[in-house]
């Protein structure tokens, strides 16, 4: 499949208590906005309603996948400011010793290394950056076994697939998965604290 490792720095973390998958769009960037804005769409900082939002913009798929390449190239995934939850969250479950994979579904690895750089910026570098769909990615790089493996998605099947594997994923409330009755956290400060008590337990 479309699946690409994109190293960050040397690992943080020296006494590892776990690992967690964190989702980049939807979770820490701020991709809705971003790319409505983007695509001239009128109240692009609303969020979006839909998983598809670009249907109700009177869009078919391959224009938004066109736009969406369209928008990597002009650097989209290289600026934004972050979920007001996201930063604090990253850092308190870096200094839990948890390790960060952040696995995201990039159209090209050119989106990866804007996400990468963003996330540089923004002072959450994580300890590994993978590009793929298939966020169970996530155990090849759990080495410790006996380590718990968490994650956080807003997209229900990531999440689905997630717990099958035998990961703890949590979706993160948002509009566009409300339908589905997976695991979920109104914030990553309340995702954050679940982790915590399972890793201090």
């Amino acid at each position: 499949g479309r699946s690409g490792r994109t190293d960050g720095r040397t690992p943080q973390v020296s006494n590892v208590t776990g690992y967690c998958m964190w989702d980049s769009d939807g979770i820490g960037f701020p991709f809705t906005t971003r790319f409505a804005h983007f695509a001239g769409w009128p109240e692009p900082d609303q969020e979006w309603s839909t998983w598809s939002e670009y249907k109700r913009h009177g869009w078919d798929t391959p224009r938004f996948l066109e736009t969406l390449a369209a928008f990597e190239a002009a650097d989209g995934f290289r600026y934004g400011d972050p979920y007001p939850d996201f930063v604090e969250s990253f850092h308190r479950l870096r200094d839990l010793g948890v390790m960060s994979v952040v696995v995201t579904d990039k159209p090209t690895d050119a989106g990866v290394e804007d996400n990468l750089a963003w996330l540089t910026d923004i002072g959450c570098v994580p300890d590994l950056i993978v590009r793929s769909r298939d966020k169970t990615v996530v155990l090849q790089y759990a080495e410790l076994r006996h380590l718990p493996v968490f994650g956080i998605d807003d997209n229900i099947g990531h999440v689905e697939a997630l717990r099958g594997a035998g990961v703890e994923a949590y979706l993160r409330d948002m509009p566009w998965n409300f339908e589905s009755d997976m695991p979920r956290v109104r914030s990553l400060h309340q995702f954050a604290d679940i982790v915590t008590e399972r890793v201090s337990a």
